[in-house]
């Protein structure tokens, strides 16, 4: 005969202290070190590379006043790793500079579900060790399922390993757990449209622009839409904004081939020769000397 297992009634106080243990896990008593965090944390999700390196330095600043602060070294690690992704700076000397900040997160709190997660993003967007980032997120996973920033990351890990409704479904949850948050609208933006979801796309990237007007990646992604729903001027307009410059120069160069073959379609050779020759004029030229100018 066997038993049920004991069930372990916690009271109400049990409950609470259970949460915020939770809630404080990794985070650090400093005042002022703890303000950096936030202020880094605000500057990096503008995904702009003067604020991301302003972001560094807050991390840096506060791990100067307390280098047992974890939290802050996984912040770190995903700071870096949009610097080397976006290549703001050396790719592989700052993806090092990111994994040796979310090792050392886990050193100081192991079950830290935002340093596994940093150790997942540098896996699935450097290493492409795409086994580690996936166990990497299904513990991230465990620890918070309600931890926007992981979920978010989460769902973009499952659109690259071709399980697009699952992350689909997670982006939706990072929407629902932060609604006003536009990395989270961005990055559901990116997910359905990566789905064929166009609509709920543009809904979703229109969205995160009244949050965040200058949010990167998301004028580029607009754009890609409103390109795969055939309204080429409109994408033309989006890609012009986005401020990230790798990703605007690839936009136009899809903006001005696509209006070229419109514009042949319809008989206006010239025009259709014209758009080909500045589409082909960004992809030769370095991206240093490419300005919106170009965008014309």
């Amino acid at each position: 005969m066997h038993r049920r297992p004991h069930r372990v009634e916690l009271s109400d106080n049990q409950r609470v202290e259970h949460i915020v243990e939770r809630v404080a896990k990794g985070r650090s008593k400093n005042a002022e070190a703890h303000q950096l965090y936030l202020q880094a944390q605000y500057l990096v999700e503008r995904h702009a590379p003067e604020d991301t390196a302003k972001g560094i330095e807050c991390y840096r600043n506060a791990l100067e006043l307390d280098e047992q602060y974890a939290l802050a070294w996984a912040g770190l690690a995903g700071a870096c790793s949009n610097q080397a992704g976006f290549g703001w700076a050396p790719l592989a000397a700052t993806f090092d500079c990111a994994r040796a900040a979310a090792q050392r997160s886990l050193d100081l709190v192991p079950d830290l579900a935002e340093g596994h997660a940093e150790l997942g993003w540098i896996r699935m967007t450097y290493d492409w060790d795409w086994p580690g980032a996936d166990a990497s997120y299904t513990r991230a996973l465990e620890l918070a399922p309600g931890n926007r920033p992981t979920v978010t990351a989460a769902s973009l890990l499952a659109d690259n390993l071709g399980r697009m409704d699952a992350a689909v479904t997670l982006a939706r949850r990072g929407v629902e757990l932060d609604p006003l948050n536009a990395v989270a609208q961005g990055n559901l933006g990116l997910r359905c449209l990566n789905a064929g979801l166009l609509e709920e796309a543009a809904a979703a990237l229109n969205r995160a622009l009244k949050l965040n007007p200058q949010c990167g990646l998301v004028h580029w992604a607009l754009g890609t839409a409103s390109l795969e729903r055939g309204l080429f001027e409109d994408a033309l307009s989006a890609f012009q904004r986005e401020g990230i410059v790798s990703l605007r120069l690839l936009g136009l160069v899809s903006a001005q081939h696509a209006l070229g073959r419109a514009h042949g379609r319809c008989g206006d050779v010239h025009d259709a020769r014209a758009r080909g020759g500045l589409a082909a004029t960004l992809t030769r030229r370095p991206i240093t000397q490419r300005e919106p100018a170009d965008s014309s």
